[in-house]
């Protein structure tokens, strides 16, 4: 259910987005407003929102490196306050008023 997906998120050690191509996912910024880091593919609007204080970014379609990624993350300890900083750069009047300055 919806409402567990936030709790399931921040008792994880890690997110893992596999993905070809993306947008900028929502279960990125669900992922940082929970602590938990992430491991994503470098496609689509990814690596606007993950840098090295908050997740480990590999090529698509690259299962050994994304595999050793996975393992780093897990190894890495990472700082929760950090990640919770990094999430309070998008909201989504943020988001909007980076839209708007960007088509007018």
């Amino acid at each position: 259910p919806l409402n567990d997906v936030a709790t399931y998120i921040r008792q994880a050690d890690l997110l893992i987005l596999p993905s070809y191509r993306e947008g900028v996912p929502n279960v990125l910024l669900e992922s940082f407003a929970s602590g938990t880091p992430v491991v994503a593919t470098r496609v689509g609007g990814i690596p606007e929102v993950v840098n090295d204080e908050v997740g480990i970014l590999v090529e698509k379609a690259q299962v050994k490196e994304l595999g050793e990624a996975i393992l780093k993350a897990l190894a890495k300890p990472w700082s929760q306050d950090k990640i919770l900083a990094h999430a309070q750069n998008f909201n989504w009047q943020r988001n909007i008023e980076n839209v708007l300055r960007h088509i007018t």
